[in-house]
Order: structure tokens, then C-alpha cells, then sequence
């Protein structure tokens, strides 16, 4: 079903509103005034000030940034209104829509030269002629249709839904702390439910406009299914979030650090025609000129949510593994993190995100395989050790130094070594 249910409040809605938000950087690192214009489109049960915070980051990057209002009334109505806001803004612009907002960008992007990329989070991607309904044929249904709330007749043409507010996290946002979830239900607003899902799409842009799509492989509005079908047609780069609920995938801002770095490594000088490569691998027919962020599942309690609305920049962690046998040291570092990698950005590499703003990743470089080592204090330590032996893995040494601080240490296939640290006993 449906879109992105409701937005929360501030820094929620960068993490998950931001679920949408796949930072658009140049593949160039070019940090100059000729960036496009990021406009953010809300999904249903939502509104613009749900990227606030985001929007926020993007400023202080130096993007400039858009948040129309949609009317929740009708897809053309809403597509309408975001074309009469991207003919007031002049330059190239990259179009972010997260669930039914990726259906409300696909058609305002049609016939426009000005729209450099798409990108969508959780969302639907029509194509012309297709209803969000539609779309939904032969895919699970989302559970969340028995527990909307109508003004009216359920399924009348004039009637508005709203999602049940004792449902609405576990449909929208089981992933999310019930702090989150319970500030995003509580900023819901309802959509003429069938005006938005039956009325057919115009044509849309993207058959001629590079295009990116994060699933989230959890999401109990959208079936995950649907959102591989939709990306795949549209021919747009994939990243995929095990584990993310339909608001889960959540970029956080700061990883733009990283993989700034990654597109520097990667993506060649600029030529007439753009750039000749690219960041992540790319089925589709277009090539691309842009890099964006991945979404992460995001986690934290209230001392998080002051600290990313009042820190002036956040400082992202990334340790490094090289490793020579990809496919084995994947599943090597998911019996020893417990879990599969959080997102991965592409053929090569797997990032497990360890606790908020830390992460590890490794990535195929056989030449540098087995010179890594890394520390990671935990505060229960032989908890840690016994979970993972329950997953087949034990210490190749445990050591308890003079101030009785303890380490066990782990060696991957390629003998990079991982150690796990805990406070004296």
C-alpha cells in the first residue's frame, strides 16, 4: 500500500523522512555553486516538515533545498502542484520522493530538462497509465488497509483516510524507538485515499532521467517485492536495507564523509558527456552523473536526538577491513556482528553499522587482505563472547591486561583481527 505514512517531528524526520533522502553529491566532489537544488516530496499521511532537520544539513553543506506541500487530494493535483513549484526554481534540480512522493515526482519530472536525477525511498514509481492500486497486483498487500480510519463511506471517492493510531507502528515504523514512531503518528494527515490510488499516472520522467531506489527490505506498507519490480523497470541504481521498515531506511547526513571519499577513489575525471564511471553498479539505460548516500537503520534514545539536532556537524566512524574472498568474509562478519550488513553500497564492499554514527565495513582488496585490526569496547563482554560462540566463532585469544581491562580477539578468514574489549571485572 501505501506511502510513507506519516512524518514525525524534527530529527525523527531525518532519520526517517530522510528516508528518502539519498544525499545527491557531483560524482566530481565539485563543491561549487552550479549544485542542483534538492527538492524533498513527502509521502501521504506527512508534510514538509518532516525533512526540516534534513533540510537543515543540506543548507549547512551548501544544497539548496525545496519542500513543496502536497494536498494529499490526488496525484495530479499533487503533481501539479511540485511542477509549479520546479518552474520557480532556476537550475538544475534532483527530485527525492519518499513513497507516494516518488509517484507524485516520477510524473512532475516528465518533459523537464531541468531535473538532473531521481531518487526514491520506499516509494512507488508508475508508470504512465499505472495506478498506485495497480501497482500493487500480485504483490502482499499491506495489513495496515483493515486499520485505516475514514471520514466518510470506507473506499468513497469523497472519503479521507488516516491510519489507526494504535496500528500505525507496526505497519509504519515496528524498526523505529516508540518515541519516533509515536511522534510521526501523531503529525498524520489524511489523504482522499482514492483520488491518490486510482487515479492513473501521466507520463513519467523517469525513462530518460537517471534514477536511484532504496528498499527497504522490512517495510509492512510497500512489499519489499514491489519496490525491487518498481526499481528494476525503472532501470534505477539499488541499494537495499534488510532490515528497514518502511520509514527505517534512514540516511544518516554525515555519511556524505565516507562516501565522498569512495566517489573521489572511483568516479573519473568529467568529459564532455559526463562522468565515465560510476559509483554503484547500474543496470539501467542511463548513465549517471550523480553519487548518492545510502539510508541506514537508524537507533537511538533521546540523548541522540539532542545531540543530531543541536551538533553543528556529526563526525561518522568507519573502520575498514580488506579482505581477499568477498562472499566468505561476508558471512564470516555476520556470525561475529549477529546480523547482515546494514546496506551494501555495492559489489565489493558490505557495511555493518555497529552503533549509531559507527560502522565497519569491508571491502574486497586482496592485496591489503589480513594487515587490518580493530578494537571494539562493549559492556558486557562475555555476553558478546557467548552469543557469538553460539554462532560458531571463538576467540583466538583472550587476554586480561594489568588494569584489568579484558579482550577477546577474533581472526577472519584472511587473519584480519577483530577484538572485542570490556571495562575491568
Amino acid at each position: 500500500m501505501n506511502v510513507y505514512l506519516k512524518f514525525p517531528s524534527l530529527l525523527v524526520t531525518i532519520t526517517l523522512f530522510v528516508l528518502a533522502i539519498p544525499l545527491i553529491a557531483f560524482a566530481n566532489g565539485d563543491q561549487s555553486s552550479d549544485r542542483p537544488t534538492i527538492v524533498l516530496v513527502h509521502g501521504a499521511w506527512a508534510g514538509p516538515s518532516s525533512w526540516d532537520s534534513v533540510v537543515h544539513r543540506l543548507n549547512d553543506e551548501g544544497f539548496r533545498t525545496a519542500t513543496p506541500t502536497l494536498g494529499l487530494t490526488s496525484l495530479p493535483d499533487d503533481v501539479a502542484n511540485v511542477d509549479a513549484v520546479l518552474n520557480q526554481i532556476p537550475g538544475r534540480k534532483v527530485l527525492i520522493g519518499h513513497s507516494y512522493g516518488g509517484a507524485v515526482i516520477s510524473a512532475a519530472s516528465y518533459g523537464r530538462s531541468d531535473v538532473s536525477a531521481l531518487v526514491y525511498s520506499a516509494a512507488f514509481v508508475p508508470d504512465a497509465g499505472d495506478t498506485l492500486a495497480g501497482l500493487g497486483t500480485g504483490f502482499t498487500q499491506s495489513g495496515v488497509i483493515a486499520h485505516l480510519v475514514w471520514t466518510g463511506t470506507p473506499f468513497g471517492f469523497g472519503s479521507y483516510a488516516g491510519i489507526d493510531p494504535a496500528f500505525f507502528s507496526e505497519f509504519f515504523a515496528q524498526d523505529l524507538p516508540p518515541g519516533r514512531a509515536e511522534n510521526l503518528n501523531d503529525a498524520q494527515r489524511p489523504i482522499a485515499f482514492i483520488p491518490v490510488f486510482v487515479t492513473p499516472s501521466g507520463p513519467v520522467g523517469w525513462h530518460s532521467i537517471p534514477s536511484w531506489y532504496q528498499v527497504s527490505g522490512a517495510d509492512r506498507m510497500i512489499d519489499p517485492n514491489q519496490e525491487r519490480f518498481m526499481a528494476a523497470r525503472a532501470g534505477s541504481t539499488t541499494i537495499e536495507f534488510p532490515t528497514a521498515s518502511h520509514v527505517g531506511g534512514i540516511p544518516i547526513y554525515s555519511i556524505r564523509h565516507y562516501w565522498r571519499l569512495t566517489a573521489t577513489r572511483r568516479v573519473g575525471p568529467l568529459n564532455a558527456s559526463g562522468p565515465t564511471t560510476q559509483l554503484t553498479p547500474r543496470s539501467g539505460p542511463h548513465q549517471n552523473r550523480f553519487v548518492s548516500l545510502p539510508h541506514l537503520s537508524f537507533r537511538g534514545d533521546d540523548r541522540n536526538d539532542r545531540c543530531l539536532e543541536s551538533c553543528a556537524e556529526l563526525v561518522d566512524l568507519f573502520a575498514g577491513i580488506p579482505v581477499s574472498d568477498y562472499a566468505a568474509a561476508v558471512a564470516w562478519y555476520e556470525r561475529l556482528f549477529g546480523s547482515a550488513p546494514t546496506f551494501l553500497p555495492n559489489n565489493n564492499e558490505a557495511v555493518w553499522a555497529l552503533a549509531d554514527n559507527r560502522y565497519v565495513f569491508i571491502e574486497l582488496k586482496p592485496e591489503h587482505a589480513g594487515h587490518a585490526r580493530h578494537l571494539l569496547f562493549v559492556d558486557d563482554l562475555e555476553g558478546r563472547v557467548e552469543r557469538i560462540a553460539e554462532r560458531g566463532l571463538t576467540p583466538t585469544e583472550r587476554e586480561t591486561l594489568s588494569n584489568g581491562v579484558r579482550k577477546a580477539a577474533y581472526r577472519d578468514p584472511d587473519g584480519n583481527e577483530f577484538e572485542f574489549g570490556g571495562a575491568p571485572l
